[in-house]
């Protein structure tokens, strides 16, 4: 067997190749990585003539053996368009390795057309499931452009608009999104083109044409809409093992002299200007602190409020939004599904409620509690009486501040109240002050800490 002369990494580190909307895999195959194309010709892999944002290397040991190209969309996701991994070395869950390091990092995936056999990968790696024999429900949404739709009936499509779905026809090999019953009685199913390698692999030209009819897409429709909530249920199930984002607040944000290396580095390449990026940071804090905003949406909502070219959405619109049966995102007014976590587009916790009132020996446990326990709880107080003080300056600046607002932001109150609970408690003998002090410091959040002081 003829040796292969890979390219090595010797750092292991995988390396990205980055050139908006212009990256060419066979180009840069044929350039760089020649065994790879090579492997793709034997194995007559027909690749889709897709072009993306990013060519990433994926690496086994310290061997270039795939690859993935991305891009960036227009709905806050990065879309998978391409991935090959050589046939020898498949097996070893590098494509899962790849898809999950996508959410660690915070940021929400989709894939643009998958093949069915991208798909059974999903299945195999528990992100998909089938829920009848030629139905499958995916924890990674699925993207479908304009260009690439097909309909059951006659109807309208939006030229720009990218169609998302979680769920997957195996028997004609295609994402499907059922939009609704239309005037006439019929349900209005979408559904993709046929990929050339799925009728390599599976005559998907040849079964459609079998299959294909009313008869057909009504079964599909009745199944549909008599189970939504065993769809919906089957996503959140799948989605909930996907790894959150792995990059805390003070890594992205923020740290305690200022800027994380992550935004300075932003700074220094001309992406925002320094006051911006404080302007971005001191929102953060708020909408961190309030839980508007999570670990896992954090790095998606830091990239919407740098974007500058965020379009306002007109009143008539969102009248239009409000009075349609669409879920839509309380800021950005984007539509999102109950699956989803955080916003795609613009990274604001779906789940998120107002919090209520807290008083901090109302809020003890009964019974007898030890010194963490009990730092636990001040903490927690603690960062509340910060969002407080937040919300109290927001409004002063806003010039909607009311003097019958005071009792709720009363923090120099509510600090006294604390500071005789902890000084008049008595835990045992052995109790020493300074050291409680100590470990309830270690247990405020760090960007909470440096901003809270006891008033003397």
């Amino acid at each position: 067997m003829k040796s292969i002369n890979f390219v090595v990494r010797k750092d292991r580190k995988a390396v990205t190749i980055h050139d908006d909307g212009f990256i060419n895999a066979v180009k840069l195959l044929k350039k760089d990585y020649p065994y790879i194309l090579n492997a793709i010709k034997k194995e007559d892999y027909v690749m889709e003539e897709v072009e993306g944002d990013y060519f990433k290397e994926i690496l086994f040991e310290d061997k270039v053996v795939g690859f993935a190209v991305y891009e960036n969309t227009n709905i806050g996701l990065i879309s998978l368009v391409q991935v090959y991994i050589l046939p020898e070395f498949r097996g070893n869950r590098l494509f899962l390795n790849e898809i999950l390091s996508i959410y660690k990092r915070g940021i929400e995936l989709s894939i643009l057309q998958p093949t069915r056999n991208l798909v059974d990968i999903l299945m195999h790696y528990g992100l998909a499931k089938k829920v009848r024999d030629n139905i499958a429900v995916s924890a990674i949404v699925f993207e479908i452009p304009s260009y690439s739709i097909e309909s059951n009936v006659d109807s309208y499509r939006d030229p720009m608009k990218y169609y998302l779905s979680s769920f997957y026809l195996t028997d004609i090999c295609s994402p499907f999104i059922v939009e609704g019953i239309l005037e006439s009685g019929e349900c209005l199913i979408n559904y993709s083109m046929f990929l050339d390698w799925d009728d390599e692999l599976y005559d998907c030209i040849e079964t459609r044409e079998e299959l294909i009819s009313e008869k057909y897409f009504a079964g599909i429709a009745d199944f549909f809409l008599n189970n939504q909530e065993l769809f919906i249920n089957t996503v959140i199930e799948m989605k909930e093992q996907l790894p959150i984002c792995e990059e805390g607040f003070r890594s992205i944000v923020a740290s305690d002299e200022g800027l994380s290396n992550y935004m300075e580095n932003m700074v220094d390449n001309g992406v925002l200007s320094q006051k911006r990026a404080f302007e971005i940071k001191d929102q953060l804090y708020y909408e961190y602190g309030q839980g508007m905003v999570t670990d896992e949406g954090l790095l998606t909502r830091l990239y919407f409020l740098i974007d500058d070219d965020v379009r306002e959405i007109t009143e008539e619109e969102l009248y239009e939004l409000l009075a349609s049966d669409d879920v839509i995102c309380p800021y950005c007014f984007a539509n999102w599904d109950s699956s989803n976590r955080f916003c795609p587009n613009c990274g604001f916790n779906l789940y998120y409620d107002e919090p209520d009132d807290m008083d901090f020996e109302d809020d003890l446990p009964l019974g007898p509690m030890d010194e963490d326990e009990i730092a636990l709880y001040f903490a927690q107080f603690v960062k509340h009486l910060v969002e407080e003080s937040d919300v109290r300056e927001t409004l002063i600046q806003s010039g909607e501040f009311d003097e019958s607002f005071e009792e709720f932001f009363n923090i120099i109150e509510g600090d006294s109240q604390l500071k005789d609970y902890i000084i008049n408690v008595k835990i045992d003998e052995n109790f020493s002050q300074n050291e409680f002090f100590e470990r309830i410091s270690e247990s405020i959040p760090d960007d909470v800490q440096f901003r809270y002081y006891f008033k003397e």
